[in-house]
């Protein structure tokens, strides 16, 4: 009876270690996924190491070639325009360095909100303003305009006698002996001060929103997750483990086997994400986008997945390596309990 009763537990254990690598694997994923895309750092990194923001012009280059069809305000005039001299102006208006550090802080002002730490999100136009307040941004804004279509009368009169805001057209140097210039940029000046500060995108006030509870519910969901392949493993020991030996035995074989899909995993996951993007998400709902906002899409989700699960890699050599250890230890007291028969068997 008590044979049949121990065979019966080890095919329970076998199927319960079966459950415990599953969901071990799980585990390991989902919660090194939800604290690293979570983290701030992570989308820094991989924002700088994709080279996101230098492509951010090139995809605005595209954006208005499409728009540009629409025949809408200045937009349609930039159609005109040879598509390198379009991204070098978006260049000039928008540089890498001023959207990286506005990207950056709405990242930080994001998580921080999702964190509990914030009760608002803003995009801070602070830099936008100095920039276009200084002669650099002035310049900018200048070229841009020289890609205007040129100034009738009517608009040259306007702006000579201040009777309008800044006009859309491309200035002569002179007109009737006013260098346009300065009063160009006195216009650009005082329409940047009207710029406000930032631009509240949920206020203190805002309950949050039903994706934002979701999104919070999964995080929660994935910190537990470590709970379960725990328990399994409890149960595992409960089943089978009458001796020390038989406890480094069983957790060494299970934490080698788990250990073994956990580094295909984290090695793979770029490719993972690159597959299930182009088959699932780039040819659903993202297939009407220009193909450089989707290249772009898929490099940044790409990197955010392969950065969160950098640590799992490090965690699953760490199991494996345990692993390893526990059977060997084990192979040791096996060899020296057949050297010495008389030797005492620990057991709970």
């Amino acid at each position: 009876m008590d044979k049949v009763m121990r065979a019966f537990n080890i095919i329970l254990a076998l199927f319960f270690s079966l459950v415990f690598i599953s969901t071990g694997l799980l585990a390991l994923t989902a919660f090194n996924l939800e604290r690293g895309l979570f983290d701030p750092e992570v989308y820094k990194e991989t924002l700088d190491d994709k080279q996101i923001y230098d492509r951010i012009p090139i995809i605005l280059t595209d954006a208005l070639t499409d728009a540009s069809q629409s025949e809408y305000g200045a937009i349609a005039t930039l159609k005109n325009l040879p598509r390198e001299e379009r991204e070098a102006i978006i260049r000039l208006i928008i540089p890498p360095d001023l959207l990286k550090s506005m990207t950056d802080d709405l990242i930080v002002q994001t998580i921080r909100y999702l964190d509990g730490e914030s009760k608002k999100v803003s995009l801070s136009l602070i830099e936008l303003k100095e920039y276009l307040l200084a002669p650099t941004g002035v310049d900018a804004v200048y070229q841009f305009l020289s890609a205007q279509p040129e100034c009738s009368l009517e608009q040259l009169t306007n702006m000579v006698t201040g009777e309008s805001g800044i006009i859309l057209c491309k200035p002569p140097e002179q007109f009737l002996g006013f260098d346009l210039r300065p009063i160009y940029e006195a216009q650009i000046r005082a329409a940047a001060r009207l710029i406000p500060e930032e631009i509240p995108l949920i206020s203190s006030g805002q309950e949050p929103n039903k994706f934002i509870i979701e999104v919070n519910r999964v995080r929660m969901i994935s910190r537990l997750t470590p709970i379960i392949p725990l328990w399994v493993l409890l149960i595992i020991t409960l089943l089978v483990v009458r001796t020390f030996k038989d406890l480094l035995n069983w957790w060494g074989f299970l934490f080698v086997f788990i250990s073994i899909p956990s580094v295909f995993v984290s090695l793979g996951s770029s490719m993972l994400f690159g597959f299930y993007f182009q088959n699932r998400i780039a040819s659903g709902m993202l297939k009407d986008l220009p193909v450089s906002m989707v290249a772009v899409i898929q490099d940044l989700g790409r990197g955010m997945v392969e950065q969160a699960l950098k640590p799992m890699l490090v965690q699953a050599l760490v199991l494996g390596g345990m692993g390893v250890v526990m059977l060997i230890i084990a192979l040791l007291i096996h060899t020296i309990k057949k050297e010495n028969p008389n030797t005492p068997t620990s057991t709970y």
